[in-house]
C-alpha cells in the first residue's frame, strides 16, 4: 500500500501540479490595474530628472543590468532595459506634462525567442508638489498591465502581487534620493565647518597673539 501511494504521488499528483496551476491561472483575469503613492523628500525638477535619465537606471536599480537607448525624440525616448536575470523590457517614455506626468509603455520578455511577453502594459507617473512644503512631492504610479501566460498570472497573484514592480521601483527610487539627501547634508555641514574655520583664521590674523 505505501508503494502504491508513493507511485500515485510521483506519477499522477506531481505531474498534475503544472496543469492544475495552469487551469487556476486561466481563472485569473489577464488584465489588472494597481497604483501606489509615496511622499518623497525632493523637488519636482530633481525627481523628474531622475525618472527621465534612463541611462543611469542601472546605477540605482540593483535588478537593472544595463540600458540600451534605441531612439530619442523631443518628448519621447525608446530604450531596452536588461535585468540581471536576463529579462529584457522594451520601454517607451512619453512626456505628457513636463515635471508632472510621464507615461511609460512597456513589454517584458524572458528572452528574445519568446513571442508571448510575460508582461505588457503601461505605467503613469504623476508628480504633485506639496503646497505646504516645497521640498516634498507626492509620486503616484499607476500600472495597467496584461499577463497573457496563466501560470505567470497565478504566481503574481499568490507570491508577488501585481504591485511588486511598482513597489520595487519606488523602494529603489527612495533609497537613491535618501542617499543623495544625506550626501548633500554632509556637504553642507562640511562647508559650514570650513566657513567657520576660515572666519577664525581671519580673526586670528587680525588679532595675533601677543607674547
Amino acid at each position: 500500500m505505501p508503494f502504491v501511494t508513493a507511485a500515485i504521488v510521483i506519477f499522477i499528483i506531481i505531474p498534475s501540479i503544472p496543469l492544475f496551476a495552469y487551469v487556476i491561472g486561466l481563472l485569473v483575469p489577464a488584465s489588472h490595474i494597481v497604483s501606489r503613492t509615496r511622499t518623497i523628500k525632493t523637488t519636482p525638477s530633481r525627481l523628474w530628472a531622475i525618472l527621465t535619465d534612463v541611462s543611469n537606471y542601472p546605477e540605482w536599480q540593483p535588478k537593472v543590468e544595463k540600458v540600451d537607448i534605441q531612439n530619442r525624440e523631443e518628448d519621447r525616448v525608446t530604450f531596452i532595459e536588461y535585468s540581471v536575470k536576463k529579462r529584457h523590457t522594451v520601454i517607451i517614455h512619453h512626456v505628457r506634462s513636463s515635471e508632472r506626468c510621464l507615461l511609460r509603455v512597456l513589454e517584458e520578455n524572458m528572452n528574445h525567442y519568446n513571442k508571448i511577453p510575460t508582461f505588457s502594459g503601461s505605467w503613469t507617473f504623476e508628480i504633485t508638489p506639496q503646497e505646504d512644503n516645497d521640498t516634498q512631492v507626492l509620486l503616484k504610479i499607476t500600472e495597467q498591465g496584461v499577463m497573457k501566460k496563466p501560470i505567470v498570472r497565478l504566481m503574481h497573484l499568490l507570491l508577488y502581487g501585481f504591485h511588486s514592480r511598482i513597489d520595487r521601483f519606488m523602494n529603489d527610487l527612495s533609497t537613491k534620493i535618501e542617499r543623495e539627501n544625506k550626501d548633500n547634508e554632509q556637504e553642507s555641514s562640511q562647508e559650514t565647518v570650513n566657513s567657520i574655520d576660515h572666519d577664525w583664521d581671519l580673526v586670528s590674523e587680525a588679532y595675533p597673539k601677543s607674547f
